[in-house]
Formats: structure tokens, C-alpha cells, sequence
């Protein structure tokens, strides 16, 4: 009922933005129908395990995985992106990972639809515990994460534009903020053959050591704001931060039995653009800030993930 109260007084305010900005000129259409950006990823993301207990140093485990190559293809207000795992050093063993996102932006509301997949770890920090890793690194190709979900977002003024920032498919005319609303649904699956906890801390926890597969659906409700600072008409600079709290439902399996828990973790994203935005050429670049974490007796598994991301793309139509 909450969750309902909320978007319907997010239609309100959104409608009446419409009416009141009608004849806005901060944000301009481009006719083009269609467009293809081919772009490259460079991520950092750690999954850590934390004794909630002791000081001890944080278990971190990391996929092997830097840059990626994907494409977005866009029609009018819709988006499908995709992006594929360029080939790293087997050091760090072999992560296969993919990510999938549909998008459907308009000046007020918009909703994507996500899919990503790590499999395959290995121990990023070694020295921490006294492990020698000459001949090779602690590697646990048996750990996988997987996350799906749907995301919506309400822009409360049409003077400001999410398109122009990340979309590229209108573009921003004069420097405009807006507050905002995030509503979505993330599931999300961590899971091992074995333990998460390395054999050399495994006297400092007492009810994770049986942990091998952890559910996690996190309900988002996240209020912020973005502005858009315009230097001429085809470049800009965009941020915008997001901050709330999940409503977290976790089942996870210790030894043979299932557990559930509930949780209030707060959820923090910050997302920057800065951009070219020409008549048929078009290309940003995008930095991306995410942290999520699930909270047991003794310990505290973390997400955290960065990435840049570099686009250049051409309109048709």
C-alpha cells in the first residue's frame, strides 16, 4: 500500500510538471529513429565476506574480468544492450560472465529490465592470510552470482532530461536537475560447492561456515536527484545519486537446512555522463557506482561494483 501511495503521488507530480513545462525549450527531440552505439566496459567488482565479530580482514573475492565489448541498439525510446567478456590472463582462472539490459525511457518514466552472471572467482587478497600463492592463486571457479530484475525510475520535471545523459536520443539545451524516484525489484543468487569461507578463518565464524547458497530478493525504494550542467548545445555533463533502503527477503542454505531472514540494508548508486551530442554522431562517457550488502549472525557478504564505460554511436532514420 505504501509502495502504491508513492507512485501514484509520483504520477501526480509528474503530470503536473508536464503541464506546467509544456512549452519547455531546456530539452530538445532528435528525429532519428534509430541508432547503434558499440561501446567498452572496464569494471571493478568484489564480492567480500566480513566478520561481523572481529576485526579480522574481509574474505575478498573478485571475477576475472576488466573489459568487456558491447553494443546498444536503439529505436526511438527503447534500448537493448548487451555486452560480452573480452579474454583475460588464466592466472585468476576463467570467468564466463554476461550481461543483458532492455530499456525503456520516456521523459518521465522509464523501466529497464536486467540480466548479469558472474562464474568463477578468485582470492584477491592471499596475503592477508598468510597464503603463498607462487604457484598460482586460491581460484573457486565453483562461485557464481547472478542478478535479475526490473527497475523504475520517475523524473519529476521535464526540464531535465535522463535521455540526453545516458540514452543520447534527445538532447539537453540549457542546465536543468529534477528530483527523482527509483522503484524496482532485484534477485539475486550467490552460490558455491563449498563454504565462502577459506579454510585459515574458519575458527572465527560460527554459523557461516555451512553457507554455500544465499537468495536474496531485494524490494528498492530509492529517492534522488540529477542535474545536467550544459557547456553548448551538444555537450554535457550529467549526475545523478540515488540513495534508500531494501527490503530484503534471504533464504540461504546452511549444511543441509534452509534458513530465512529478513533485512533493512541501505542502498546507496551514483551514476556521471559527460557526452557528445551531434546530429547523427553521438558518444559518452559513463561512471557507475554500486553497493549492496546482506547482513548474518556472524558475518556480512558485500557487493561492490565501479565501472567506466566508453560509448560512440551514429543515428539512422
Amino acid at each position: 500500500m505504501l509502495i502504491a501511495a508513492l507512485v501514484c503521488s509520483t504520477f501526480v507530480f509528474s503530470a503536473k510538471g508536464v503541464k506546467n513545462n509544456k512549452n519547455s525549450i531546456n530539452v530538445e527531440k532528435i528525429k532519428s529513429k534509430f541508432l547503434v552505439a558499440p561501446y567498452y566496459i572496464n569494471e571493478y567488482s568484489i564480492l567480500s565476506v566480513s566478520n561481523r565479530n572481529t576485526d579480522r580482514n574481509s574474505i575478498i573475492y573478485k571475477p576475472n574480468i576488466r573489459g568487456s565489448l558491447g553494443a546498444k541498439l536503439g529505436y526511438r525510446f527503447i534500448s537493448f544492450s548487451f555486452a560480452f567478456r573480452l579474454p583475460q590472463s588464466d592466472l585468476q582462472g576463467n570467468t564466463k560472465a554476461t550481461k543483458i539490459e532492455l530499456n525503456i525511457q520516456k521523459r518521465i518514466f522509464g523501466f529497464s529490465i536486467f540480466y548479469s552472471s558472474y562464474k568463477g572467482m578468485y582470492l584477491k587478497n592471499p596475503d592477508d592470510f598468510g597464503i603463498n600463492y607462487d604457484a598460482g592463486y586460491l581460484l573457486r571457479p565453483d562461485i557464481k552470482l547472478t542478478t535479475v530484475g526490473f527497475q523504475t525510475n520517475f523524473i519529476f520535471s521535464r526540464k531535465f532530461s535522463i535521455n540526453a545523459a545516458f540514452e543520447q536520443n534527445e538532447r539537453q539545451k540549457e542546465s536543468a536537475g529534477s528530483f527523482m524516484i527509483t522503484l524496482g525489484d532485484r534477485f539475486m543468487n550467490i552460490k558455491a560447492d563449498s563454504s565462502f569461507i577459506i579454510r585459515q578463518e574458519q575458527q572465527y565464524y560460527d554459523e557461516s561456515n555451512g553457507i554455500t547458497n544465499i537468495n536474496i530478493n531485494n524490494i528498492k525504494f530509492a529517492p534522488g536527484a540529477g542535474y545536467t550542467m550544459v557547456f553548448n548545445n551538444n555537450i554535457s555533463l550529467t549526475a545523478i545519486v540515488l540513495a534508500g533502503f531494501d527490503l530484503q527477503m534471504n533464504i540461504y542454505k546452511q549444511t543441509n537446512d534452509y534458513n530465512f531472514r529478513l533485512g533493512l540494508p541501505f542502498f546507496i548508486q551514483t551514476k556521471t555522463a559527460f557526452g557528445y551530442n551531434g546530429d547523427l554522431w553521438f558518444g559518452n562517457f559513463i561512471y557507475n557506482i554500486e553497493y549492496g550488502k546482506i547482513k548474518f549472525p556472524d558475518s556480512k557478504f558485500s557487493t561492490f561494483s565501479n565501472y567506466f564505460k566508453i560509448s560512440i554511436g551514429r543515428r539512422f532514420g
